[in-house]
């Protein structure tokens, strides 16, 4: 029984298949020299999550940035570490923290921990957290 295109999880080679009209459209925007690879991710790239199965991958802006610097530089090499929460960029992601000292419990973002870590390293002056103490 053969299967259907569409059935065809990887097509062999110098196979010839029909497109629709809508499908020739997609590749045509697929294939735009500016806006191609931001349209080809948003919508036919997917992950695999542990626990929710295949999902649509939207990037995080640090990752939009670096997809025009591969596009549109040829020569790019980037620097970036594994495992620092670059996708826990903003106020969108928080952390509990207590003070060892005073035993005040902070639900702090996760930005301002790096901010505070950051001064303690640098002798700086700590930010206020007061307003995020539970």
């Amino acid at each position: 029984m053969s299967k259907k295109p569409d059935d065809i999880l990887i097509r062999p080679p110098y196979t010839k298949y029909p497109h629709t009209n809508q499908e020739l459209r997609e590749i045509a925007l697929a294939s735009d020299p500016i806006t191609g690879p931001h349209y080809f991710l948003n919508n036919f790239f997917q992950v695999q999550h542990p626990t929710k199965g295949k999902m649509s991958y939207h990037p995080y802006p640090y990752q939009v940035d670096l997809i025009d610097t591969f596009h549109n530089y040829r020569y790019s090499i980037n620097l970036l570490s594994r495992q620092i929460g670059k996708c826990l960029g903003g106020d969108s992601s928080w952390i509990n923290i207590r003070n060892k000292q005073t035993g005040k419990k902070y639900e702090l973002p996760i930005r301002l921990l790096y901010e505070l870590q950051s001064a303690k390293v640098n002798n700086m002056p700590l930010p206020d957290i007061s307003k995020y103490e539970k």
